[in-house]
């Protein structure tokens, strides 16, 4: 087989997609009201999402050389199985969507405040296609380079931040003054981000040449994102105030407009804007490059025929700007994003590795 990638590469794919839009958004903020106590939302999104991606990891490793399109009727049948991958694909396919509307938006409104959104869209989605069609080797040779510029602006945004305008610890206190309710109801969106970077294992283990190292490569690229995320929380919330930032869509973007070193760096936000849209554009890819290898082995097509196809569908429906930022809010919503987790991570995928462990399909060291 063709395309091959390591369990390293796999690991990376997944965390330079998962850290690029956690970072920026910390849903952990904004997606509900934990308030002071957003850090512990993030710790308990970082292991409820671990558990996500181990388990649909162990499925992959069922079946080596196959993606959910293949095994899933493999497990539950022709229709049923046909059914539950086309589910699957769908909402990877429609997050990329969903992520290359908003990546342009956050161009247009902070940088190129002229400039038609369908642009950045259109472009958005071109450069993923043509990604998604070079195959899965060549992204997880990118995932490499990729990694090293959004860590290191990550490492340095932090330090510029620390040394800039750090606020009290006593920001994060008292904790747990609600209770436990509003940390629980601010980890659901996290969750299903994190659940959603990981179902990429789905198709992309199809790939991967050490299929037994699936699961540890999975869990490792989601206990980094989870560090890096309760990191910029807490240092966000002690910032910005937990109030100001909750109320914020991008609180690191607010954050780094107000780091500033006279004669050296006057907006902290504008290097984030770049390096942030390399990795949501990477992730956009990834998410195109899965719901194609899904869709194109659950109805026997070439996944690059898949993406060319799925890619026109998005140029069409970013180009009409039926939607507004205000409508993506609402969609990354926990009254969204908790169904969606219930439904296709825990329904789906969940009901497919209970019926292989049952019915003994796949290998056992899965």
């Amino acid at each position: 087989m063709n395309g091959l990638i390591s369990a390293r590469q796999l690991m990376l794919m997944i965390l330079v997609a998962k850290i690029s839009v956690m970072v920026i958004f910390l849903p952990v903020v904004t997606g509900g009201d934990a308030r002071q106590d957003a850090w512990i939302a993030a710790i308990l999104a970082t292991l409820a999402g671990s558990l996500f991606g181990a388990l649909m990891a162990s499925l992959a490793m069922r079946f080596p050389g196959k993606s959910f399109g293949s095994f899933a009727q493999d497990v539950l049948g022709g229709v049923l199985g046909r059914a539950a991958a086309v589910l699957v694909a769908l909402s990877l396919y429609g997050m990329a969507v969903l992520r290359s509307r908003v990546l342009a938006f956050i161009i247009v409104s902070e940088v190129m405040r002229e400039t038609p959104e369908w642009v950045f869209g259109l472009s958005i989605l071109v450069a993923a296609t043509y990604g998604s069609t070079l195959g899965p080797d060549a992204m997880g040779r990118a995932s490499e380079a990729i990694f090293t510029i959004v860590m290191g602006s990550i490492v340095i945004g932090i330090a510029l931040v620390l040394v800039s305008r750090v606020g009290p610890a006593t920001s994060l206190k008292p904790v747990l003054e609600r209770g436990i309710g509003p940390v629980l109801g601010a980890t659901i969106t996290p969750v299903f981000y994190f659940a959603t970077s990981a179902a990429m294992v789905l198709a992309l283990g199809k790939y991967c040449t050490e299929p037994r190292r699936l699961r540890g490569a999975v869990v490792a690229s989601l206990l980094i994102s989870g560090v890096v995320l309760t990191t910029i929380t807490a240092l966000v919330v002690t910032t910005l105030g937990p109030h100001t930032a909750g109320h914020e869509l991008a609180p690191v973007l607010a954050l780094g407009k107000a780091v500033f070193f006279e004669g050296i760096l006057e907006r902290l936000d504008l290097p984030l804007i770049a390096v942030w849209a390399l990795g949501l554009a990477f992730e956009v890819t990834l998410l195109l490059l899965s719901s194609s290898i899904i869709l194109g082995d659950a109805f026997g097509l070439q996944f690059r025929h898949v993406a060319v196809g799925l890619a026109l569908v998005a140029m069409v429906l970013v180009s009409l700007q039926a939607t507004t930022i205000f409508d993506y809010k609402q969609v990354i919503s926990p009254e969204v994003t908790g169904p969606l987790t219930l439904v296709v991570h825990v329904g789906l995928v969940g009901l497919v590795l209970i019926v292989a462990s049952i019915r003994g399909k796949g290998r056992k060291d899965g």
